[in-house]
């Protein structure tokens, strides 16, 4: 009685392992639910422990745990029940866990061990390969019992998978085609940004670019590639690469939000936001290498590593709720496919929902649905504002006609301030004889007239050479550009001579080009009036040179203007020809002369205007169609 009771006694407090039956002809198997395991925080367990204790908890269907410290210890009973020698591989199902030990017993004798974890150098495995693997072989009614031991710094998963072995090889073939095709299409996002970024100068390029490398190196790390591929990558920079890439990732897209929406100078609340968790994301990473490289202790702290790009996911989504812009459909989109995946894949990694294969793949596919969505948006943003800028551009060529009469009829008033003093000073003289000297009257008239008729005539000259030249249609048309520059200078008199300055023309009388005689007189009268507000009035040798020579054989002219005016002081040079920067030491110009001169150039002329400081002044070159 005594001995039933007993026996009954160890039925209940005893607990028997279930094994995984292996049939005819199987494909894959998960084997998770054959899985028991416990927690050895202390690490004083050894595999015959694991061999022989009955107090291992059994493996939930979800086939991951909870965030914890290990390592953990697991077993598993395989038994061939075929009539037919089995040959499989059995692997953990997560790449890229860093230690990962085998021991296969066969009636309670160990007979192979296998340390494996991508922080095992690759030429002590028999198989390189992403995963912890190995090969097994049971003859029919074989048993064989497999305890692991998996360590890892971050997330740990001991799920296993059986798996034949020509099914394995098609499927990581077909795997690893996938893989390729998925790092050539990261790689040409990455050179389309690049070329973008030449082409428009938008820096929200180069972080799309950024983006997409990151997030090559997060998929190759995570998904065990590199470590396959075995280019001579040290192991620890493998691990702190799919530690740390998602950090960066979300870093990028942050800074990609703060330029593509222009932040910092149309939200500053959300600018004080995004540098605070670009701060708090770069910070992170910084923590997690030193943990990993100084103190070991610390390393739990990656255990938290989902958390800051999931909230930098919910700050994004809610930064393109809140701004209202025709492009932002587009951001927001990517932003919610790569929010969905994130808070998916962290409800996996916390055992909150299932395991699945498919999680291992969710984040890298929710990035490239996000990168085409970015590069969507972000091209519509540059093609309105390039057609923004034409429309400027546009008004601005239209503009400079009326810009340049402007400026004209100022110099035309300092031209007059001269004879229309001897107008009113010989009226005057007039008046002052009729009422006081009515006897010299006639004498006087005489004298005065001649003096009327000169000023008059000369304020007509004036006004004739700016009707010449103001009043004509903007189109193309043969001009002698001799002659236009001789009608500018006579425009600009009053300002030549009070400058003391002499221009010097190099130009053949006879030479005509075909083109906008207007828009060639606007870009005379800045570069000359530029020129004048430069020189110094005391300076008795101030000159300015023009010359065009032709071309014939390479079918152009050569513009060449040079002055001694002192040069431009701007750097780089070709700052000037931006809005709004003047190099005038008074500051008075507005600082669009040149920009315009530029856009005048190119867009009318065809031409390239090429800028350099010489010995005493400046030199401006156009090579002007024929």
């Amino acid at each position: 009685m005594i001995k039933v009771i007993l026996f009954l006694l160890m039925c209940v407090t005893l607990k028997a392992y279930d094994t995984l039956e292996l049939k005819n002809n199987f494909s894959t198997i998960n084997v998770s639910p054959y899985i028991y395991y416990i927690n050895d925080k202390e690490k004083f367990l050894t595999p015959k422990d694991i061999l022989n204790t009955r107090h291992l908890k059994k493996l939930s269907i979800k086939a991951n745990l909870k965030p914890n410290l290990g390592p953990y210890w697991s077993r598993v009973n395989i038994r061939n029940s075929s009539k037919n020698i089995q040959n499989f591989y059995i692997y953990n199902k997560i790449p890229g866990m860093n230690y990962v030990d085998f021991y296969i017993y066969k009636n309670d004798k160990i007979i192979d061990t296998y340390f494996l974890g991508d922080m095992r150098k690759q030429n002590l495995r028999k198989y390189i390969n992403r995963y912890s693997m190995f090969q097994v072989s049971l003859l029919p009614n074989e048993q064989v019992i497999i305890v692991s031991k998996v360590f890892n710094y971050n997330i740990h998963n001991i799920s296993l998978s059986i798996i034949n072995t020509q099914k394995f090889l098609e499927l990581e073939s077909n795997l690893l085609f996938v893989f390729g095709i998925t790092t050539g299409l990261f790689l040409s996002f990455g050179i389309l940004s690049i070329v973008l970024f030449a082409v428009f100068k938008k820096i929200a390029y180069v972080y799309i670019f950024l983006y997409s490398f990151l997030s090559l190196v997060y998929m190759l790390s995570l998904q065990g590639i590199l470590y396959q591929i075995n280019i001579g990558l040290n192991l620890d920079l493998i691990n702190i690469f799919a530690w740390n890439s998602s950090q960066l990732v979300s870093s990028v897209l942050l800074l990609f939000t703060y330029y593509f929406f222009d932040i910092k100078e149309r939200y500053f609340k959300i600018s004080i936001i995004i540098k605070t968790l670009i701060f708090a994301n770069l910070l992170f990473v910084l923590i997690q290498v030193y943990a990993f490289y100084i103190n070991r202790e610390m390393l739990d702290i990656s255990l938290l590593s989902p958390f800051p790009i999931a909230i930098t996911s919910v700050v994004l989504v809610l930064i393109g709720l809140y701004i209202k812009e025709f492009s932002v459909r587009y951001y927001l989109l990517g932003q919610i496919v790569f929010l969905v995946a994130v808070i998916l894949v962290t409800l996996r990694m916390f055992a909150i929902i299932p395991y699945h294969d498919f999680y291992r793949y969710l984040i890298t596919f929710a990035i490239f649905i996000d990168m085409c969505f970015l590069l969507i948006a972000q091209y519509i943003k540059t093609n309105f504002e390039i057609n923004q800028l034409k429309k400027n551009k546009e008004i601005l060529i239209n503009q400079s006609h009326f810009s340049s009469i402007g400026q004209a009829i100022g110099d035309i008033s300092h031209q007059w301030k001269i004879p229309l003093t001897q107008v009113s000073t010989s009226f005057l003289l007039i008046q002052t004889t009729l009422n006081h000297d009515k006897d010299n009257l006639i004498t006087n008239l005489k004298q005065e007239i001649p003096k009327l008729t000169t000023s008059l005539s000369l304020m007509k000259k004036t006004m004739d050479e700016f009707s010449d030249y103001y009043t004509k249609e903007i189109k193309k048309e043969y001009f002698n550009p001799a002659d236009i520059i001789s009608n500018i200078a006579n425009i600009l008199n009053s300002k030549v001579i009070l400058n003391n300055v002499k221009i010097i023309l190099d130009i053949d009388r006879n030479m005509k080009i075909y083109g906008y005689e207007n828009i060639f007189s606007n870009i005379i009268m800045i570069f000359i009036d530029n020129s004048l507000d430069a020189f110094q009035m005391d300076n008795k040798n101030n000159k300015i040179r023009i010359s065009i020579e032709e071309k014939e054989k390479e079918n152009f002219f050569i513009f060449t203007y040079t002055d001694n005016a002192g040069g431009i002081k701007i750097e780089p040079i070709e700052k000037v020809f931006d809005y709004f920067v003047t190099s005038k030491k008074n500051k008075s110009g507005q600082g669009i002369g040149l920009a315009m001169a530029k856009i005048l150039v190119e867009e009318r002329l065809n031409s390239k205007i090429n800028l350099r400081n010489i010995d005493q002044g400046v030199e401006f070159k156009l090579l002007i169609k024929k």
